[in-house]
C-alpha cells in the first residue's frame, strides 16, 4: 500500500481525487485541508490541518507521514482577484519546496 499525501482535499479537484483513490483501496491516504469540519471523508483517510505556507510545518508533516506520492492541489483563492494575487508567489514557493 502506497502512502499518498493530497493537499487541498476540500477543493473541487482534491475532494474528487481522494474519493477515487479511497475507492481503489490501494493507497494509504493522508490529506490536508483548511476546512476539516465541512469535509466528509471515508474513515480510513487521515486528515492533517496544517498551514501549507509555513515551510517548517510542512517539513514536520513530511517527516511524520513520509509519503511516497505527493499530489499538491492546494492553492489560495481567498482574494477577490486570486489570478493576480501576490499570495500566488507564496503558494508557488510552497509547491516548489
Amino acid at each position: 500500500m502506497k502512502r499518498v499525501l493530497v493537499t487541498g482535499a476540500s477543493g473541487f479537484l482534491g475532494h474528487r481525487l481522494i474519493r477515487k483513490l479511497a475507492d481503489e483501496k490501494e493507497y494509504d491516504l493522508v490529506v490536508t485541508t483548511s476546512r476539516p469540519k465541512n469535509l466528509k471523508l471515508p474513515e480510513q483517510i487521515v486528515v492533517e490541518t496544517v498551514d501549507l505556507l509555513d515551510i517548517r510545518e510542512m517539513e514536520r508533516l513530511m517527516k511524520h507521514i513520509q509519503p511516497e506520492i505527493c499530489i499538491h492541489l492546494a492553492w489560495g483563492q481567498h482574494e477577490s482577484s486570486y489570478r493576480n494575487a501576490l499570495s500566488n508567489y507564496q503558494w508557488l514557493a510552497t509547491s516548489i519546496s
